[in-house]
């Protein structure tokens, strides 16, 4: 990596604003956009990105939550769930990151995001939930299973209340799916978390942006520790970027109350097949 000055310094700080604010306003930490800035950018090997990531990616998480929780657009059991499934799913992602090369990483990374990507361009305009009406997942596979159905209720304090009926079982076990990926590429699992529960499962997005952001707290600081225990941080450059993802965090909660469904979800497609391209290409033919 490169060494730390007075430029790296203000350069980190303004990209965790800009980055708290752009993931934060679509459910995530923005650990999906901190990990390959720091390779492209500032010259760290895939191991203390990926470490170093996740911690930014607790502290804009936290900030997050905060501002959720007090307009209440964050459904609690549902975060609970997720969070205590996907920790240990977490610690196995870290440790698999012994097993893989930084080309591996980027290559992996890139594919996953372009996918991700891609099947949200296409499907963005089918995010609408509609405000007092139950709605279920829009899967159509998912919704004909009726065993572990869970009807839930989040009252906001500006938009009124959501309803909405998952499958809990599915959602939950998915979520430790995500812990994995989100300690081997050092994300908090928001870029997958936040699409799949609106795909897959019915949430209305902006639950679904609140209740990623909560549950990921846990699993982002477990991760940080062990990564931290790997010797996979440098945790001047993790404070400096939280600091400014802090910042963005509060800027991004304001932002996405009046950001449309369709474009929160253009957003994260957008970011997603952007950096896909760069990591692939990175992956295939290092520098």
């Amino acid at each position: 990596m490169t060494d730390i000055t007075l430029w790296i310094v203000l350069s980190m700080f303004v990209l965790g604003v800009v980055v708290g604010i752009y993931g934060v306003s679509i459910g995530s930490g923005g650990g999906f956009l901190t990990a390959p800035l720091l390779i492209i950018f500032f010259d760290f090997d895939y191991n203390l990105a990926a470490g170093t990531s996740l911690i930014t990616v607790a502290l804009s998480s936290i900030s997050g939550s905060i501002a959720y929780l007090r307009l209440g657009y964050v459904y609690l059991r549902g975060a609970l769930l997720f969070s205590i499934v996907a920790i240990p799913g977490t610690i196995l992602g870290v440790f698999g990151l012994r097993l893989a090369s930084a080309d591996f990483f980027q290559f992996a990374y890139g594919i996953l995001l372009g996918l991700l990507g891609l099947y949200v361009f296409i499907n963005s305009g089918k995010t609408r939930h509609n405000l007092n009406n139950d709605t279920k997942p829009k899967n159509k596979l998912i919704a004909k299973l009726s065993f572990a159905s869970h009807s839930a209720l989040v009252q906001t304090s500006d938009r009124g209340s959501y309803k909405f009926t998952y499958n809990e079982l599915l959602a939950t076990m998915t979520n430790g799916v995500i812990g994995f990926i989100s300690g081997f590429l050092g994300i908090g699992g928001g870029p997958i978390r936040t699409p799949a529960l609106v795909y897959l499962f019915g949430f209305p997005i902006y639950v679904a942006i609140a209740t990623s952001l909560l549950s990921q707290i846990g699993i982002a600081t477990i991760g940080s520790i062990i990564h931290i225990w790997e010797g996979n941080v440098d945790l001047s450059s993790g404070l400096i970027l939280g600091l400014g993802m802090i910042v963005g965090a509060q800027i991004a909660v304001k932002l996405s109350r009046v950001l449309g469904e369709l474009v929160i979800m253009r957003l994260l497609a957008l970011s997603s097949l952007a950096i896909s391209v760069r990591l692939i290409i990175s992956g295939i033919n290092p520098l």
